[in-house]
């Protein structure tokens, strides 16, 4: 066969792979690209390369150019090979052929179908991936969220996505795992379920592949993100603890993410919340999967780390007066129920300007199991867990300066952090619990803790420990400050000057 000359060839009968034909839908009635490429190595390629060459020109015209298909064009070239396609042809930007195919956004819903059908019936492999890394089922779902990033906007073709979803996941070939079914739930549940027909049409879909029970965990994890939201953004109103527990009795997952953000994390970032629905939103999360206290958004922090951060969050909502509920009522929860193996980036933070210690209890204190006695008094050597610039954490020595620290926005409610040290390196921390995690003995020095915590991390890794390095005996200590200057430390006195580089000249 000529294809060259006859344009899409003729179909072959005796070819079992195209016994019996195949319905035709009716397009758009878009003109169809039938130019081969003037490339004279393409009529010595062989005829499955050949076709697949011709239907990539043909989808490529119509995507790039926003075009619509005709089914019986697609039908017409599928059909001209006498073999199975190459379908390993890809355009210059990387995409095979089913890529843009279930891209194209100028088609109606039902031509989508018909053609995706048709691809898939002569062998479109659905694993293929993209210059990206990307399925063709994983590039559709990118399409709105490429939209959204852009600032373009919702989509205006999400029923022609919903089409070109829905068929794949209802061919055999195409895989869905549990995180491909949560994120077709996370795409339904952002861009394409503002339709009742749409979200009733995928959820079916996924239902007839995983089974009920499993889809509606997925699904009411989603509504919970909804909730969770929209209270924060739009009706900037506080998290209740009966709605939460009434979306984690129906299965909702805490771990559940939008663009990196759990469900967790969204409370956190809620600076409408008060204290006590907090503490028991939190406690019901971490009980149900302490795991999420560990994990990291786009910006490679936890949710304790943004709690920490409850000034910045309210600025940014508006707020006069910051809140630290977030901060107070996870702390706790996270000291309480989350592994130790579980880095949830507990520790002692940098005391506010406007910090101050009440050295009893306040008498207002409603939260008594918070306010117990303290191991420690003023005066006492300790050491404590404190964040490193660039992330991760570390300890260091230091003295207690003060009992109940707190902060002026902290509510009277609150028995305040059991701790204020002055570590020997300077900074005033405060330690929000008392608890070995995040504050301890110096008896228990600096290296040993540390490489227990080595230990202890690469036991949850299974990776061999680095072996943390040594300090040193002596009481003067020489080491570069975090603006790259040295100075000599007195370990006894905690007392600082600066001084040359080791090895210089002026070293003395």
């Amino acid at each position: 066969m000529n294809v060259a000359s006859d344009g899409y060839g003729n179909h072959d009968p005796q070819n079992p792979a195209f016994a019996g034909g195949y319905a035709v839908a009716s397009g758009s009635g878009a003109a169809p690209h039938t130019q081969m490429p003037s490339n004279p190595a393409v009529p010595q390629a062989a005829p499955g390369r050949l076709v697949a060459m011709q239907l990539l020109e043909y989808i490529e015209g119509a995507y790039i150019g926003d075009e619509g298909m005709d089914v019986s064009i697609v039908l017409k070239i599928l059909n001209s090979c006498p073999g199975p396609l190459d379908w390993s042809v890809c355009s210059d930007d990387e995409l095979p052929i089913l890529h843009m195919a279930v891209m194209s956004e100028e088609i109606e819903p039902e031509t989508m179908v018909a053609i995706v059908t048709a691809l898939l019936k002569f062998g479109a492999p659905t694993g293929l991936k993209d210059g990206d890394g990307d399925t063709a089922l994983q590039a559709v779902l990118s399409l709105a969220e490429d939209c959204e990033r852009d600032g373009e906007g919702p989509s205006q073709t999400l029923s022609t996505q919903v089409a070109a979803v829905t068929t794949l996941l209802q061919h055999p070939s195409q895989s869905l795992d549990t995180e491909q079914a949560k994120r077709v739930c996370q795409w339904l549940r952002h861009y394409g379920g503002k339709r009742s027909e749409h979200k009733a049409t995928v959820l079916s879909v996924l239902s007839a592949r995983l089974g009920d029970d499993q889809v509606s965990r997925f699904w009411i994890s989603q509504e919970m993100m909804s909730y969770l939201e929209k209270l924060a953004y739009e009706a900037k109103k506080p998290v209740k603890a009966s709605k939460v527990r009434s979306y984690l009795e129906k299965g909702a997952s805490p771990c559940t993410a939008q663009t990196g953000a759990s469900a967790l994390l969204l409370c956190v970032l809620n600076p409408f919340s008060t204290l006590d629905q907090l503490i028991e939103v939190f406690r019901m999360m971490l009980e149900k999967e302490p795991e999420v206290a560990g994990m990291r958004d786009g910006f490679k922090l936890s949710a304790l780390q943004w709690a920490a951060d409850y000034r910045n969050v309210g600025t940014q909502h508006g707020l006069k007066v910051p809140n630290p509920a977030a901060l107070l009522a996870l702390m706790p929860n996270v000291i309480d129920l989350v592994p130790v193996g579980i880095d949830a980036n507990e520790c002692c933070f940098k005391a506010a300007p406007d910090g101050f210690c009440t050295s009893v209890v306040p008498p207002e204190c409603t939260l008594t199991s918070l306010a117990k006695p303290t191991r420690f008094l003023e005066g006492h050597r300790v050491i404590c867990r404190v964040e490193e610039p660039g992330g991760g954490c570390s300890w260091e020595e230091g003295v207690v300066t003060g009992l109940w620290y707190r902060e002026r926005c902290w509510p009277a409610a609150h028995p305040g952090a059991p701790y204020e040290v002055k570590l020997d390196i300077g900074r005033i921390v405060f330690s929000l619990v008392d608890n070995d995690r995040i504050v301890r003995e110096e008896s228990r020095t600096a290296h040993d803790v540390n490489a227990n915590a080595a230990a202890a991390a690469a036991a949850s890794t299974g990776t061999p420990a680095a072996a943390p390095k040594a300090k040193s005996a002596g009481r003067f200590q020489t080491r570069q400050r975090e603006d790259g200057k040295w100075e000599m430390l007195d370990t006894t006195s905690g007392i600082t000057r600066p001084c040359a580089p080791p090895g210089s000249d002026d070293d003395d």
